[in-house]
């Protein structure tokens, strides 16, 4: 029962964000997908070699050339990922995505990210300032954490650390709703008799008005008193996810330690995550439960960690795994339609529908306005989990785009006889997933 709680967990790993041994990277990139296109709409595959019983977990890349409004000629390469997997597989990821003019990725944005709708009412946008204001303040916190107890002086000034990632993500998120620059203030409240000074962060939009004298309408958010130079504990630790955990355990690499996203040519293309939550909610699901089983503080992830935790160092039992991983992962496709109908799943239905559907039409609508408006991208890839594909390359099809090949790239390879396994345990565990798929395509069914 842990191990099918650990699998479901896996589905994360095709279409929730982040989030074993391809074949050997190239010397160069992976040239242009030239093969024919034998199996439309499908983006993970497992392959089986009987002779030397190895298994590959293989994921998709796709090419599509169609005309923009103008009539020229563009290339749209559908790049399929798995959150976690092997580090040759990354890097040959790697190599093709650095070569294309444009990449837009999917990566889950923080709480009030994102461009603002002009023409949102000012309710709206002092709620959306407030998100942004409260994700500041925590990383204002572990800044304070990281470096010796002290602030920094600004907004700006923390845009500009030295971490690429938080980096790029902090520089969009320096103003409010109204475009006004948010201000941060660290208060001092002076030494006492019976206590010491202490500092306390505070961030401040001026509201609708932009104006700060008028503070019924200012936007605040207030950290925690600290002493000076005192940190929270709690603030510096970053604690690792599911998936990140299950590549650890598994000897493998998570996508975003796999990639570097700090790229001229990469652009996000994605929801933030009180969107995400928001829509959830409409759809009258919970995104707790979501959430809580990515940063592994729910009930089912931590079981799923204790069993990771007691396999972790065994190479016949991280073996086992992945074997069983690639197994299931390779029929993802078609256990993820209608997954959410499921009894077991049910309630992650809303859930599903915004993770899968309202985050395809994001970045649909982002190439949209790209072959619309920006005619210098001559090639545009759109890196987005394999679960997520078959719905963009329908859209593509139905707009004209006409596909020129592809190119399937070993994700995760599990060497059974490597790690001692014997032929009979290895087709053991390759029967037991296969039947464990077989059951939930039939409760799939039965659930339509």
């Amino acid at each position: 029962m842990l191990l099918l709680r650990l699998l479901a967990l896996a589905g994360s790993l095709l279409s929730i964000p982040a989030m074993a041994l391809g074949e050997p990277a190239a010397d160069s990139a992976p040239a242009a997908p030239a093969a024919p296109v034998v199996e439309p709409g499908r983006y993970v595959r497992t392959v089986n070699d009987e002779q030397t019983l190895v298994s590959t977990l293989e994921v998709a890349i796709r090419s599509f050339t169609m005309k923009d409004p103008s009539g020229a000629e563009r290339t749209i390469t559908l790049v399929g990922a798995v959150h976690i997997g092997d580090a040759e597989y990354y890097a040959q990821l790697q190599e093709f995505l650095d070569k294309q003019d444009l990449v837009l990725y999917e990566g889950v944005k923080p709480p009030g990210a994102g461009d603002f709708d002009a023409s949102m009412p000012d309710e709206k946008k002092a709620a959306a300032t407030k998100r942004r204001l409260e994700f500041l303040l925590k990383a204002m916190d572990r800044h304070r954490a990281q470096h010796g107890g002290e602030y920094p002086a600004s907004v700006d000034a923390l845009a500009q650390g030295p971490d690429p990632r938080l980096k790029k993500i902090l520089s969009g998120l320096t103003t409010d709703a109204w475009g006004r620059a948010i201000v941060a203030a660290a208060v001092v409240t002076p030494a006492t008799e019976d206590k010491a000074e202490r500092a306390t962060m505070t961030l401040t939009s001026a509201g609708p008005d932009g104006d700060p004298a008028t503070a019924a309408d200012n936007i605040v958010v207030t950290g925690k008193p600290l002493k000076k130079g005192q940190s929270d504990p709690e603030a510096a630790k970053v604690r690792p996810g599911m998936q990140q955990k299950l590549a650890d355990t598994l000897g493998l690499t998570f996508q975003m330690q796999g990639i570097n996203y700090d790229r001229p040519n990469f652009r996000p293309s994605d929801l933030s995550m009180d969107q995400i939550q928001e829509r959830i909610a409409e759809a009258g699901g919970n995104a707790d439960m979501l959430f809580a089983m990515l940063d592994g503080s729910s009930l089912p992830a931590r079981m799923a960690g204790l069993l990771l935790d007691l396999i972790k160092g065994s190479k016949t039992m991280t073996s086992m795994v992945k074997m069983i991983l690639v197994q299931t992962l390779g029929e993802a496709d078609d256990l993820m339609d209608g997954a959410g109908e499921m009894p077991a799943m049910r309630g992650f239905a809303p859930a599903m529908k915004v993770i899968l559907h309202d985050r395809n039409e994001v970045v649909l609508k982002d190439l949209d306005a790209v072959l619309e408006k920006e005619p210098q991208f001559k090639t545009i890839a759109a890196f987005y989990g394999a679960g997520h594909l078959a719905a963009i390359e329908k859209h593509l099809l139905e707009l004209g785009a006409k596909p020129v090949g592809e190119r399937w790239l070993g994700a995760i390879r599990v060497d059974g006889k490597a790690a001692g396994l014997s032929e009979r345990e290895i087709r053991m565990f390759q029967g037991m997933a296969k039947r464990q798929v077989e059951t939930m395509k039939k409760m799939r069914e039965r659930a339509k």
